[in-house]
């Protein structure tokens, strides 16, 4: 038996499927002991996933932009100008 792709479980466990292809893959997972084991543990951790408070990352940024400046000055010149000249061929 073909397997489902696990990137489409995940998918179908996040309700990011249209509604014919989810249903095609529940059909699936019905019959497919190893789909449906899958299927179950992905839903179960989202479930878990969803009952954590989100991380606090706001005073994270002040340390990230206290780093920026440095890596500018150290690569940030080479980097800007290749970017540059590649916006412009783009065009």
């Amino acid at each position: 038996m073909t397997h489902v792709p696990a990137d489409e479980l995940e998918s179908l466990a996040l309700d990011e499927l249209s509604r014919d292809r989810a249903a095609q893959v529940e059909a699936h997972a019905a019959a497919c002991p190893q789909c449906a084991h899958e299927l179950s543990w992905l839903r179960a951790e989202r479930t878990l996933l969803t009952r954590r408070p989100l991380p606090q990352t706001a005073h994270l940024w002040a340390g990230i932009a206290a780093l920026a400046p440095a890596a500018r000055l150290r690569d940030g010149p080479a980097l800007g100008r290749d970017a540059d000249a590649r916006s412009r061929a783009a065009r």
